[in-house]
């Protein structure tokens, strides 16, 4: 029963819906929670017990703050910023991956998706651009950027809430990745769409000012994420409690050793079947351990985050953009994956390399490796 209500629950979390059940990926979230009740997989108690409150509460304090950005008109002003800045396509393109980056760090990629995407529906119509590529500038940047802060997606706050490692401490590590990772989005976007990308033209946003009422922010929380993340805690925990979650993390004993490739690829694999939120709560049983936990902590944040990158439908983040695209550009399996299978297997590289130099275990397995799978995967990376 655990893997059936998980199976449906994953299965409308990452296509939107599952014909004939007119659910969305909110209602799948709180159903999948009550029939894990309903089957007695879990009792009442243990389900609320699941929910990780401390991370929805920092959830909800981060869309809380964007709230007030977006009805100060801070978001369109930015777009408005970056179009007087930019003075050809490309130049456009790659202000558009770092404007996601920065914002998805600073204020969660989810919220990011839904505030961008139709600023640049507008923004490329009036400039006769092809959405498509500015599209994926906004959900590539968005994924990656928000690997450098605790606070850039909901998997790094529950990571970041287990782990107890400070903000500081997380972004000094995983931030140079982020810049990076950026700058290899940018690169892959430039070059897969030099063709399509049109004569730069100039433009103009209208600046929102407004006086503020908290019903008018609390209207702008996005409370169907918050279903979505907390209904997989409740699921997680029907899957661990059933015994399921202990035989899929058998396959990861040979990475207990402390090898960084192992968990980084098995994250990123399971981050992108069942998405990355998800897999993070999995995966939580076999994070934490061996002589540096913290290590392990990052890398699990880390790949989780970049894995999803890959195809559209890595993430439920993805499929945001797409969905509101829908009728005024079609991104593609296809289009997304043209820059995505290129793009992820050097980002995910590119942060194991980053968290092997920034952790002093990860130095020392780098300098003289003991085991042959972590030799393989610093060999790799």
């Amino acid at each position: 029963m655990a893997a059936l209500i998980s199976g449906l629950t994953y299965a409308v979390l990452a296509f939107g819906s599952l014909r004939p059940l007119r659910l969305d990926r909110a209602g799948a979230a709180l159903v999948g929670a009550t029939a894990m009740v309903a089957a007695g997989v879990l009792t009442p108690a243990q389900a609320v017990a699941a929910v990780d409150f401390h991370t929805l509460a920092l959830l909800f304090g981060v869309m809380v703050v964007v709230a007030h950005l977006r009805l100060a008109g801070f978001f369109r002003w930015l777009a408005a910023r970056t179009l007087v800045l930019a003075h050809a396509p490309r130049t456009l393109l790659t202000l558009g991956v770092v404007v996601a980056g920065v914002l998805s760090a600073l204020f969660v990629n989810d919220t990011i998706y839904l505030l961008l995407t139709p600023l640049v529906l507008e923004a490329t119509a009036g400039l006769g651009y092809p959405p498509v590529p500015f599209l994926l500038a906004v959900a590539m940047g968005a994924n990656v950027g928000s690997v450098a802060t605790i606070v850039g997606n909901p998997q790094e706050m529950f990571v970041a809430g287990l782990s107890g490692i400070s903000y500081p401490r997380f972004a000094m590590v995983l931030a140079p990745v982020a810049v990076a990772g950026l700058a290899l989005t940018a690169w892959f976007l430039g070059h897969a769409f030099r063709r399509e990308l049109a004569a730069f033209a100039p433009a103009s946003a209208l600046l929102i000012t407004r006086r503020l009422k908290p019903v008018k922010v609390y209207a702008q929380v996005d409370w169907a994420l918050l279903a979505i993340f907390a209904g997989p805690f409740v699921v997680v925990e029907g899957i661990e409690r059933s015994g399921l979650a202990r035989r899929w993390l058998a396959l990861l004993d040979a990475g207990r050793d402390g090898s960084l490739a192992a968990l980084v690829g098995v994250t990123a694999v399971m981050s992108h079947l069942v998405s990355n939120v998800p897999a993070g709560l999995l995966l939580k049983g076999v994070a934490g351990h061996g002589a540096d936990p913290d290590r392990t902590w990052l890398a699990l944040a880390m790949a989780s985050t970049l894995a999803v990158d890959l195809t559209r439908v890595g993430s439920v983040a993805n499929l945001i953009v797409v969905e509101q695209a829908r009728g005024r550009a079609e991104i593609g399996f296809w289009t997304y994956a043209r820059v995505g299978v290129p793009l992820t297997p050097l980002t995910l590289a590119l942060g194991t390399c980053g968290l092997l130099l920034a952790t002093p275990r990860g130095r020392a397995a780098a300098a003289q490796p003991t085991r042959s799978i972590t030799s393989a995967g610093a060999g790799t990376a």
